[in-house]
């Protein structure tokens, strides 16, 4: 059983056994709930069952810390507790003791924002210290750079904080390169599973080797090429048995159905270019040449293939690429526990910490936060969750003792960034400011 099972049965047995519920309610008559915030609706179920009307219950949480929805978090138990126990005392602690005013003030004025909540009116204890500082980037590139040069001169207890741990990656990988410490625990990178890389990856083990068969079948409907499943299966089968590429059975296949032709003619064109690009140039050429479109289609975040542009900013060949690809995530997956430098952690993670100087990185809709926050579908669920994007983000700026940087980057919208420290309206980048750039032809690729 796991702890949820562990939570249920409880909670089943107590209803089913009032002599049992008898039993732990004269053996516990009085409990004390710790982050109250995080605990799920069943145990608030469970704790109202072992209260019982004696109500002597000492609840400690704040909603709008609650981070942990997808946990099963309830921090409606909170708002709800004047009606659920009898004779409720609430005990406001509106001092915040580890942040300069600048960052208590902001982050006071962001949360409110939030409907779902007690009102509060947080002051801080410290005397004042410097700004909340926006630094916009050109890029996420440039982002990386940039926050390479921070950790170049290993400052003491500074943290970067992301949304998820993928955001992380290409500035490891830039640490990593330069020999430069930093401390990052080990944690579950996403983007090596992604759907998005594992179509990567076999786009470019199928163009090292042509007569890839399980290669070819992964992508061979996602590059634009709008090969039936007849032609494939034939295809896959040739090769296997007289051991040609794919472009030789499939030119074969041409000649006799020629109603495939403009498809392996477009089949045979990606091939003949991509096989002679490097990584870089070549995700580009994926991007241009049907893939994105495809991404488009089905829905797929970007994300995973911009963190792969990134990775290969310097353009190596292919196969250095892909070992490249593998030694990273090796090295990812066995973490960083250096004493010293910088400190990549996710807002998440950095719950109950904190830093004397935090950079907020990525902050662009979409990416953090990464939900709808103004419920335009009328779902209560969009509600919610924009309501936890608001509720994660005030987390991770209360985690600055002295100083809040946010980064952002030109031409995204960052709505949070706006709230806290907006641009001037001739600057700002606007929905329309971004316009996609048109795709390259072949010849401006090569």
């Amino acid at each position: 059983m796991d702890h949820d099972d562990q939570v249920c049965y409880a909670l089943q047995i107590l209803k089913l056994r009032p002599d049992l519920l008898a039993y732990y309610r004269a053996q516990y008559p009085y409990i004390c709930v710790d982050e109250a915030q995080d605990t799920s609706k069943a145990q608030h179920e469970l704790l109202k069952l072992l209260v019982g009307e004696r109500g002597n219950i000492f609840m400690v949480g704040d909603e709008d810390q609650s981070i942990y929805r997808f946990r099963g978090a309830y921090p409606q138990a909170l708002l709800d507790f004047k009606d659920n126990y009898p004779n409720p005392y609430i005990l406001w602690m509106e001092t915040n003791y580890r942040s300069t005013p600048q960052i208590v003030d902001a982050a006071a004025d962001f949360i409110s924002r939030n409907q779902n909540r007690y009102p509060k009116e947080m002051t801080a204890h410290r005397p004042g210290g410097a700004p909340i500082t926006r630094i916009e980037l050109p890029s996420r590139g440039t982002q990386y750079q940039h926050l390479l040069k921070i950790a170049e001169e290993k400052p003491a207890s500074t943290a970067v904080l992301y949304r998820d741990n993928d955001s992380a990656i290409p500035l490891i990988d830039l640490l990593m390169k330069r020999n430069i410490p930093y401390r990052c625990p080990k944690r579950d990178f996403g983007l090596f599973s992604a759907k998005t890389t594992r179509d990567v990856v076999a786009f470019m083990e199928f163009l090292q080797d042509q007569k890839n068969v399980d290669a070819f079948r992964r992508i061979c409907y996602k590059g634009g090429f709008y090969l039936d499943k007849k032609t494939v299966e034939i295809a896959c089968k040739t090769v296997q048995w007289k051991g040609i590429t794919f472009t030789q059975t499939l030119r074969e296949q041409a000649k006799r159905f020629p109603k495939i032709k403009s498809s392996v003619a477009a089949f045979d064109s990606f091939c003949r270019v991509g096989q002679h690009l490097k990584a870089k140039t070549l995700l580009r050429h994926l991007d241009a040449n049907g893939y994105g479109a495809y991404m488009e289609k089905e829905h797929m975040d970007r994300n995973a293939f911009e963190l792969l542009l990134e990775l290969a900013a310097e353009d190596p060949p292919v196969p250095v690429f892909l070992k490249h690809l593998d030694t990273l995530r090796a090295q990812l997956e066995k973490g960083n526990d250096s004493e010293e430098g910088i400190i990549l952690t996710t807002a998440h993670s950095s719950k109950g910490l904190e830093y004397d100087s935090v950079f907020l990185m990525d902050l662009y809709d979409g990416r953090f936060p990464g939900a709808p926050l103004s419920g335009i579908s009328g779902r209560k669920s969009d509600m919610d969750a924009g309501e936890e994007e608001r509720r994660l983000f005030y987390v991770a700026m209360t985690r600055a003792r002295e100083k809040l940087t946010l980064l952002t980057i030109r031409a995204r919208e960052s709505t949070f960034a706006d709230i806290i420290c907006p641009l001037p309206k001739s600057v700002h980048p606007g929905p329309s400011a971004a316009p996609r750039r048109a795709e390259p032809t072949h010849e401006e690729i090569l």
